[in-house]
């Protein structure tokens, strides 16, 4: 699991990349076992937007790993404080990513490739398609995350965490209108947080991503802020609702996509 963090936070030594930090907050594996510390693994960090981007490791900085006694459903979560600085109501709350856990079955989680960052070219209709596969074929429902499943999970709370006037259609595509004229009413320079759920019925993936708005009036060059994916597993991405017994939560870097009107563009970003 990745996630991104405020570069300019307290940590306990200087952040450089391939760095091992304390973050503040936890890893609950859904059972009776005690919740773990959180450390992250640095993959990127950018000052001049204050995105520090990271992998969740052990404190030794290897992958974590944790062994379910028995099969079952398990609603697994890391959590913490606090998230990136945004222009909308969920700047700086806490943080929280949560999965079902299938233990003991067959069934895999949806996986989900989308950029930890997305720039919008201010006063467009921006088009996105949330990308998810489904190893067994199962049909997939996409939705804006809830509250209680981004935000904190103590209160039961439907809001959704998604930009005023974003849709969602029933296949994954999003669409976002910042037109001047009738838009939603954003600056290039703003952040907004999304998050989306990819249901296949069994288990749900969570998606967390930091939209940026930036200017149609210049040339928007490429930022390579993050870092290619560790490819010495051969690749294989995590699937974070199927392991029989053993939990793991290993690292995938994306790149972001610049959407400006309804065209895609490759670009280089960090997530919210």
């Amino acid at each position: 699991m990745q996630a991104s963090f405020r570069a300019s936070f307290a940590w306990t030594v200087t952040p450089t990349v391939g760095a091992i930090e304390a973050v503040i907050g936890s890893l609950d594996f859904g059972d009776p076992t005690p919740s773990l510390p959180v450390h992250i693994k640095i993959l990127s960090i950018n000052t001049t937007t204050d995105v520090l981007f990271g992998e969740l490791v052990t404190s030794n900085g290897d992958v974590v790993q944790h062994t379910y006694a028995a099969a079952g459903n398990y609603d697994a979560s890391w959590e913490g404080n606090a998230r990136i600085a945004t222009n909308d109501a969920f700047s700086m709350l806490t943080w929280r990513t949560d999965t079902i856990v299938n233990a003991g079955t067959t069934n895999h989680a949806p996986v989900s490739a989308l950029a930890p960052v997305i720039q919008i070219a201010d006063n467009t209709v921006a088009q996105f398609q949330i990308p998810a596969f489904d190893q067994d074929g199962d049909t997939l429902t996409y939705r804006f995350g809830r509250y209680d499943e981004f935000i904190s999970g103590n209160v039961s709370n439907g809001t959704a965490i998604a930009p005023t006037g974003a849709q969602i259609s029933s296949t994954g595509l999003v669409t976002w209108d910042v037109r001047d004229a009738g838009g939603a009413n954003v600056a290039a320079g703003q952040n907004y947080t999304m998050t989306i759920v990819v249901e296949d019925g069994l288990t749900k993936t969570p998606v967390d991503v930091l939209l940026q708005i930036v200017s149609t009036s210049t040339n928007q060059a490429p930022q390579f802020d993050s870092v290619p994916p560790d490819m010495s597993d051969g690749g294989v991405l995590p699937d974070l609702a199927t392991w029989t017994r053993v939990f793991n939560a290993s690292a995938s870097s994306r790149s972001a996509w610049m959407i400006s009107g309804r065209r895609r563009s490759r670009s280089r970003g960090s997530p919210a």
